[in-house]
């Protein structure tokens, strides 16, 4: 009978070996690079990567180191007060960083109205400052006293310089301007009572910043200007502040009377309001009546005007 040889026969034997001899010598050329790669499969590594990077630079805000000193200032009658003034500004960053364009002024008072310029104007520079210029406007009756000079500007970078270390003095103003200043009544009967001017009402306007203001009225006699023994008589005549006026206060021939149904308050009078808010109080003059005794002409107060006084 006859065996047929396997691979397990001698020859056989030489060539497994041989080929597994072959494939360890051929392994061992590539198996450095294969199995690095067959790492970086399984284990999910890289060979390169990226990272954020930030950089902060910091920012100094400007700096107000001198501000113009503004003497005692009185208010213009019934009218703005322009006050200029200048600032000085650095940067420790530079002169260049500052926004010319936010250099503010303002005038501040405790329960007063702020005044302020928000366009103040370059007005020279060096390497180290910027000077400022400013023009604010107060108005007539802006209160007096103590007012803070506040400026501020900024970088542009947004950070902000401020000063507010100068003060000035707003001076008081009593002043007045009444309209109209001549009162007529027209032509009237003997008999006629309580015949109000036809000019009513006399309008008192503030214009100063004093306030709390008394009004006094002195009133005299008014002669016959054909007939001059005869008289209408100061006492004749009330004044009030209220539109019934014929109710009012009597005058007296060379006497100051105070008005006092009114106090004087200042204000601004463009608006017009005829009251404290507007800085007004209103008249009415009356004439009650006449003597019988006296005849028809035209009576004046020729060298005698009758007086409106603002009394602080």
């Amino acid at each position: 009978m006859r065996i047929k040889k396997g691979l397990f026969d001698a020859r056989g034997k030489y060539f497994v070996i041989g080929f597994l001899a072959f494939s360890l010598f051929s392994f061992s050329f590539v198996s450095a690079g294969f199995l690095s790669d067959l790492y970086d499969g399984i284990t999910g590594k890289v060979t390169e990567d990226t990272t954020s990077l930030s950089v902060t630079i910091g920012n100094n805000a400007p700096v107000i180191e001198f501000v113009s000193v503004i003497s005692s200032q009185t208010a213009s009658e019934g009218g703005i007060k322009n006050i200029t003034f200048t600032f000085n500004a650095s940067d420790a960053d530079g002169v260049g960083n500052l926004d010319d364009a936010t250099a503010e002024a303002r005038f501040q008072k405790t329960e007063e109205t702020t005044r302020l310029n928000t366009s103040c104007v370059l007005k020279s520079e060096d390497a180290s400052q910027a000077e400022y210029e400013c023009i604010v406007g107060m108005w007539y009756f802006d209160g007096s006293g103590s007012w803070t000079i506040n400026v501020t500007v900024d970088d542009v970078n947004e950070a902000r310089g401020e000063n507010s270390s100068e003060t000035f003095t707003y001076e008081l103003l009593t002043a007045m301007v009444m309209s109209p200043t001549a009162l007529n009544f027209g032509e009237i009967g003997l008999t006629a009572t309580d015949t109000e001017s036809t000019d009513n009402p006399v309008v008192i306007n503030n214009t100063g910043n004093d306030v709390n203001l008394n009004i006094n009225v002195t009133g005299y006699n008014l002669q016959g200007q054909t007939t001059d023994t005869e008289y209408i008589y100061a006492n004749n005549f009330t004044i009030d502040a209220v539109t019934t006026g014929c109710s009012g206060i009597a005058m007296s021939n060379a006497t100051a009377v105070n008005v006092t149904t009114t106090i004087l308050q200042s204000g601004n009078n463009t608006i017009n309001a005829g009251d404290d808010s507007s800085g007004q109080e209103e008249l009415f003059f009356c004439l009650k009546g006449v003597p019988q005794d006296i005849g028809s002409q035209e009576y004046a107060s020729d060298g005698f005007a009758w007086n409106v006084q603002i009394i602080t």
